[in-house]
């Protein structure tokens, strides 16, 4: 394995670290007695037509993030 190549995966294992321990923290500040979505960020994106940006996370899709993390780590191992 050449030393580009090492990098590389070092590089990717780092950012995969960085994600897992982000959604570690979402997942710490979720409230599971709370309807409704959370951790909500809007962004107005196109303002004259518009065209927005809103992302947050419910009671399902925490564990769809949690899970995608895990597997991205992983796929880099």
């Amino acid at each position: 394995m050449g030393s580009g190549r090492l990098q590389t995966i070092c590089l990717a294992l780092a950012v995969g670290l960085v994600l897992s321990d982000s959604s570690i923290v979402v997942l710490a500040l979720f409230d599971g007695n709370v309807a409704g979505l959370q951790q909500v960020d809007h962004l107005n994106w196109i303002e004259s037509a518009g065209v927005s940006w809103d992302v947050g996370v419910d009671g399902i899709s925490i564990w769809m993030v949690m899970l995608t993390t895990v597997i991205f780590t992983l796929g880099i191992i």
